[in-house]
């Protein structure tokens, strides 16, 4: 293995939106699959959406970018961001009177991701 290498890891998260029930005061969760679309209390991501960027990154996280910066004596970079939310891998269905929660919450569920890249 080569030494004094050099370079930046990327590392982005993706919030999917979800069909959620619930309310702010007890918090919500996945809407049932065979639940209408048009039931849903919420769309969106709201324990997401309420943190800041620094927030967003546990504390094990940060602690093990700090490693690798240390390990490595400041040759690798790792950077952390939250990614465009308009980057979605999956489309969400139309809206429609017969859509489903299922149908909705399984286009989150493949947005809803991080993704990584070495540079």
């Amino acid at each position: 293995m080569k030494e004094n290498r050099r370079g930046v890891v990327d590392i982005r998260s993706f919030a999917g939106r979800f069909c959620l029930v619930g309310n702010s005061n007890d918090g919500y969760s996945l809407a049932p699959d065979e639940a209408l679309y048009s039931k849903c209390d919420v769309v969106g991501n709201p324990s997401d959406e309420a943190l800041s960027p620094a927030q967003r990154t546990p504390l094990p996280f940060a602690n093990l970018i700090g490693a690798v910066h240390n390990s490595s004596k400041g040759a690798v970079d790792v950077q952390s961001s939250i990614g465009d939310p308009a980057a979605i891998i999956a489309g969400y269905p139309q809206i429609t009177p017969e859509l489903t929660a299922g149908e909705w919450n399984r286009a989150g569920g493949a947005n809803n991701r991080v993704e990584i890249r070495v540079r």
